[in-house]
């Protein structure tokens, strides 16, 4: 089983709100099954912990059963998901984030070859 799991960071409109909020979203995927989706907003009731154990039980986790966390190292959403098994976790950086990570060290070093031939 894998739980692949993000944040977003949602920005008020200006003039309208002067609020902001984070917004946490994933799926669960177990092994020959479809995906689960959650998501957790801050005026939902339900907790970041409490969605992902939901979507896990909903998938058929059991407590002690082993499963992969994808996500971007995060340490709040790590600890969204440990907090939710109750029990350690094999956490895996997702290449999507790592790529994203390299991609703005290549445009840093483009610029900075550009500016200098100029």
């Amino acid at each position: 089983m894998s739980v692949f799991i993000d944040g977003a960071h949602i920005r008020a409109v200006p003039g309208y709100l002067t609020r902001q909020f984070e917004k946490i979203m994933g799926h669960v995927e177990p092994d020959g099954r479809a995906p689960r989706h959650f998501a957790v907003a801050p005026n939902i009731s339900t907790s970041n912990v409490d969605a992902v154990r939901a979507a896990l039980r909903a998938q058929g986790w059991i407590p002690g059963r082993d499963f992969s966390v994808f996500s971007d190292g995060d340490s709040a959403l790590k600890g969204a998901v440990i907090s939710a098994a109750r029990q350690k976790i094999t956490h895996v950086l997702d290449w999507f984030h790592i790529s994203m990570r390299v991609r703005h060290i290549e445009q840093a070093f483009e610029a900075s070859v550009s500016w200098s031939q100029s």
